[in-house]
């Protein structure tokens, strides 16, 4: 359980491995309430959304053969959630699109990769985390560059994306089998 967990939020991030999110990261913007309710409103929709798809897909569309049209149903099910939890929480029109692709995506990776229910929820779970942790990661380089950068240096763009890099590489290099794959 805390292998998969960890697997999914520092070895395969989402975010650095699928790309899930990356146009999010860079121009998010929010005070802490929002940003709060915007993980509580993830963390509710895809956890509803993996139970209810996982158990219309194992009980009636792969006896019926019709497993073809699970993209179809999990959109579905996502938009009836999203609008629900968008309700019930009193999220504001501009705020509808924006926490769209994370959710969607964390969601369509969990039910692909996870063999059980509890693992589906347990990927799921992971990749918001992954995308959160990220993204507090962003806002706190954003902030140091912002005190540090001079107009005629480097812009803060440039060396985010270089301190994106490095993160990459350190959470990758320890695995580095790959390099004696040939000696064997």
């Amino acid at each position: 359980m805390i292998n998969l967990m960890l697997y999914y939020i520092l070895s395969s991030s989402v975010v650095f491995f699928y790309g899930v999110g990356l146009n999010r990261l860079l121009i998010i913007k929010k005070d802490s309430h929002s940003f709060f309710i915007s993980i509580l409103r993830t963390f509710l929709v895809t956890n509803c959304v993996v139970i209810v798809s996982y158990v219309m897909s194992k009980f009636v569309l792969i006896p019926l053969n019709l497993s073809e049209l699970f993209t179809f149903f999990v959109i579905f099910i996502f938009i009836g959630f999203s609008i629900l939890f968008n309700l019930l929480l009193k999220i504001e029109p501009s705020d509808l699109t924006e926490d769209f692709v994370v959710p969607l995506l964390s969601i369509f990776i969990s039910l692909n990769e996870g063999l059980s229910l509890f693992s589906c929820i347990l990927i799921t779970v992971s990749c918001i985390i992954s995308f959160y942790t990220f993204l507090i990661m962003i806002f706190s380089y954003q902030k140091r560059f912002n005190l540090y950068s001079k107009s005629e240096g480097l812009k803060p763009f440039c060396l985010l994306l270089i301190s994106f890099a490095i993160v990459i590489i350190a959470l990758c290099s320890w695995n580095v089998s790959w390099l004696t794959a040939g000696l064997n």
